[in-house]
């Protein structure tokens, strides 16, 4: 098969447990993680593990040049392929709207809704030029409001609206694009 996935948060929790899953498949993984270098090696070594070879890649893709690079080094280790695009990377800042600060507003939005938009511009041409990719993007059940959560729920909701309006520009390019909110 030789595809190649980039899993962004992929040293922890279910970005981990994707890329071991992957893994098990044949697929070649990138893991992106933001500073647990400890949790990215463990990741590295069970995909390892699982058969399958893997690459960390170190940044935070809320940052524009940050996600370009890391979107050109996958791109490196793919050998100029990237398959599968995985959007896990998250954070939240539970607070109620009134202790909540700019700041913990900007962190998660900035993360989980604009890291989300920064891989999907810069993954998705190389696919488009395929004419074929897998967009896989994760959203919560929050999407729909939660006490404490009002920058977290507003975040997931704008990656759904993202996910389906990606979607409806890049199927008849034979890229999928799907919203997993678990």
């Amino acid at each position: 098969m030789n595809r190649v996935a980039l899993i962004t948060g992929g040293g922890r929790g279910i970005g981990r447990a994707t890329a071991v899953r992957l893994a098990r498949d044949g697929v070649r993984i990138a893991l992106n993680y933001k500073g647990n270098v400890a949790a990215a090696e463990e990741a590295k070594r069970l995909v390892e593990a699982a058969g399958s070879t893997a690459a960390l890649i170190q940044g935070d893709v809320s940052q524009d040049g940050e996600a370009e690079r890391v979107m050109k080094e996958t791109l490196a280790f793919g050998e100029g392929r990237i398959d599968v695009l995985v959007n896990n990377a998250g954070i939240t800042r539970d607070k109620l709207l009134r202790d909540m600060t700019v700041a913990d507003f900007d962190a998660v939005v900035n993360l989980n809704l604009r890291g989300t938009f920064l891989c999907c511009k810069y993954g998705t041409p190389p696919m488009v030029a395929k004419k074929w990719g897998r967009v896989i993007n994760m959203s919560s059940r929050a999407h729909l409001g939660n006490k404490g959560q009002t920058n977290y729920s507003a975040s997931k909701a704008g990656v759904i609206g993202l996910t389906r309006s990606l979607a409806l520009e890049l199927g008849k390019f034979g890229v999928t694009c799907n919203c997993i909110a678990p």
